[in-house]
């Protein structure tokens, strides 16, 4: 039951997101079980949908205030930070830096069974 209410949660939450927001989770091109055993669905869907999701409405409901800031794309507002309003440097900083590392972080892991690193490299890594 508390498994099915988690999942609930978590699709509203990205529900809410993606219909009222200029920041948005990005899309996953891979599933939440493709990355086991290394990370199990459970702790993906947690991590995406709760954690990432949170730094994301975080950074809207900051954004709201100020509308000329919601058209302006992650990486500018953080390379903007100092013109930024005072009230909302903190939020943007740990939030919007938050998307902007998790984004990344999404786009650079992949499954085992598309993994395109070499057999040597993968045993130095287990090593």
């Amino acid at each position: 039951m508390k498994r099915k209410i988690n999942l609930l949660f978590a699709a509203l939450t990205l529900a809410v997101i993606s219909v009222s927001a200029q920041h948005t989770l990005p899309k996953l091109n891979y599933a939440y079980g493709d990355l086991e055993p290394f990370i199990d669905s459970v702790t993906m869907r947690i991590h995406y949908a709760n954690h990432h999701g949170a730094y994301v409405k975080n950074l809207n409901d900051a954004l709201a205030k100020y509308p000329e800031l919601k058209t302006k794309s992650i990486a500018d507002l953080l390379k903007g930070f100092i013109e930024l309003p005072a009230d909302i440097k903190t939020v943007v900083r740990n939030n919007g830096g938050g998307h902007y590392n998790h984004t990344f972080f999404w786009s650079i892991i992949t499954s085992p069974a598309k993994s395109k690193i070499s057999q040597a490299l993968n045993d130095t890594i287990t090593k």
